[in-house]
């Protein structure tokens, strides 16, 4: 009975035994990051731009040669970006969000962390996840003779998760990374 707990105690303990299990967890945690953050850049769009002739025969199709019906349909025909319809990935003008997805691996947690990187005073990232208010600077009619004032309100943004589509789209996967992960060496 002795003898058996210290060869098990002697398996489990080997540094080479653990040595290799971390660096298969590690690999195998680098290819589930970036299959994750691959997903999720993907999942982004670049915003297609609404040219002005666009705008125009909209608002003919709507039913008024040269202006919209409505405030809201005024409203979207002059907006010259279409923004992504809530619940879908954001839409990119520039990439930023799209281009600041990384992975890390964590040792003091010892996880792995996905995620945007790079947004240090913006909340911009968590809300398109989540939705929620936040803070915007939008500039007011210009009056001639004066400077445009900007004035700073609160909106409420829909969520447009991109990052728990991408994971619930890669969870089938993630044991397939750690398929044979550890063999003798």
């Amino acid at each position: 009975m002795v003898a058996k707990l210290k060869i098990l105690e002697n398996f489990f303990d080997r540094p080479a035994v653990i040595a290799a299990i971390d660096k298969a967890s590690l690999d195998s945690l680098r290819k589930a990051g970036g299959a994750l953050r691959l997903t999720a850049q993907r999942s982004m769009k670049p915003t297609p731009v609404r040219r002005r002739a666009e705008r125009e025969q909209k608002a003919r199709l709507a039913g008024s040669p040269l202006k919209a019906q409505t405030a809201r349909q005024a409203k979207r025909l002059s907006d010259k970006y279409q923004h992504a319809p809530p619940g879908s990935p954001p839409r990119y003008n520039i990439g930023t969000l799209r281009d600041l997805l990384f992975f890390s691996w964590d040792p003091a947690t010892r996880s792995l962390v996905v995620g945007p990187v790079g947004f240090a005073r913006s909340k911009v990232p968590e809300v398109l996840e989540q939705g929620g208010p936040i803070m915007v600077t939008v500039a007011t009619k210009r009056v001639p003779g004066q400077p445009l004032k900007r004035v700073r309100k609160q909106v409420q943004i829909a969520a447009r998760p991109y990052m728990s589509p991408a994971l619930a789209k890669n969870v089938q996967k993630i044991p397939e990374f750690w398929r044979n992960s550890v063999s003798k060496g």
